[in-house]
């Protein structure tokens, strides 16, 4: 585990928040000052420390196998529960392409329909007449569509794969319970 600062000097000003995070390796917590440009790693899990939480700065999980979290606040006094449902990165990526993918075919589709539109091609219908090519026009509604769903499941992965995080604060046991007859 590392901690950056005086963990002791943190909680005797008030500062520090004792932070519980009982999740697998290499999850770690990080902590974002205003003003400065690098985050300081404050706790690898598992990690049952005091960390500094100064106000105005906000703290972030990340790892290699996870998508970094949004940023939340640490509640003072500690103690603290930081809970971590670690999104999935396969999932965002299979998400964006789906998403890239989805708008080439719509965009693809909107070509198709324009040549349609602008630039009909006539075919020969078998009784000596001709009448505009149905190809593009098909296979532009058919991109549209396509590209429509893809984006659509696209979205809906990127919009559940990222990593949540929940903190609450841990109650302190109290008194025993005393039973009297």
């Amino acid at each position: 585990m590392l901690s950056l600062g005086h963990p002791a000097l943190a909680e005797e000003t008030g500062q520090g928040v004792t932070v519980h995070l009982n999740a697998l390796p290499p999850l770690a917590l990080f902590r974002h000052d205003p003003g400065e440009k690098l985050d300081r790693r404050v706790c690898v899990a598992p990690c049952d420390q005091v960390v500094e939480a100064p106000p105005g700065s906000q703290f972030f999980v990340d790892s290699k196998s996870m998508p970094r979290s949004p940023p939340f606040e640490l509640v003072r006094p500690g103690p603290v529960r930081v809970e971590v449902d670690a999104g999935d990165t396969g999932t965002r990526v299979a998400g964006a392409l789906s998403i890239g993918l989805g708008s080439a075919a719509s965009a693809a589709g909107t070509v198709a329909l324009l040549v349609r539109l602008f630039s009909p091609t006539l075919v020969p219908t078998g009784r000596g007449s001709f009448e505009p090519d149905s190809a593009p026009l098909t296979i532009g509604i058919a991109c549209i569509t396509t590209g429509a769903l893809a984006g659509g499941l696209g979205i809906f992965f990127m919009a559940t794969s990222g990593t949540r995080v929940r903190v609450d604060q841990v109650k302190s046991a109290g008194a025993p319970l005393a039973f009297s007859f």
